[in-house]
């Protein structure tokens, strides 16, 4: 873990969360208790689940994914279709009524404009998944966003994407959205 991110706050909810795919409003109804926690505390405390957005960017039948690199430890070398990360402190705009879902947008917003260069025209929060499958899972509540890429869009992105080949293994996540069919 870099300094940066070791002192960066990211978004947690301390409750205990159910197991499987749910209905992201409902979800958002529920986390009343929310806050910013240093990133290397929330690493440590399984009862605290850090909020990540998760975005499957698609045109057509067609879904672009990734191969970790050294963002995450524990997730190298995985494939993935999930383009995100944590919400952190500067997401957060307390100016605003619903902070939880500002917060959520503006950090889909600027994850896909440090990954991917640029913001698809067209983001929609679908659902939460909590998994217990590992010990990434287990410390992570992931809001899952679709992006349907325009034309112009899917060109730019496949020039940074890759296709996933058989060679490494699929992260938890995405293979838990694959076998759901929930893209």
């Amino acid at each position: 873990m870099d300094t940066i991110s070791k002192y960066e706050k990211i978004l947690c909810y301390k409750a205990n969360v159910k197991e499987g795919i749910h209905d992201a409003v409902e979800v958002i109804n529920k986390l009343k208790e929310h806050y910013y926690v240093r990133k290397e505390i929330a690493e440590k405390n399984i009862g605290l689940k850090q909020i990540v957005c998760y975005c499957i960017l698609r045109h057509g039948s067609n879904i672009y994914g990734y191969y970790r690199d050294a963002s995450e430890d524990r997730l190298r070398g995985n494939f993935s279709i999930g383009w995100g990360g944590h919400v952190n402190e500067l997401d957060s705009d307390n100016s605003f009524e619903d902070i939880l879902y500002i917060s959520l947008s503006n950090c889909i917003t600027r994850e896909l404009r440090e990954e991917i260069g640029f913001v698809p025209e067209n983001i929609s929060l679908k659902k939460v998944l909590y998994s217990t499958k590992s010990e990434v899972d287990k410390m992570h509540l992931g809001f899952i966003f679709v992006s349907e890429l325009t034309d112009k869009e899917e060109v730019k992105i496949k020039e940074i994407s890759n296709l996933y080949v058989g060679q490494s293994p699929i992260e938890s996540w995405s293979k838990i959205l694959i076998q759901k069919k929930q893209l």
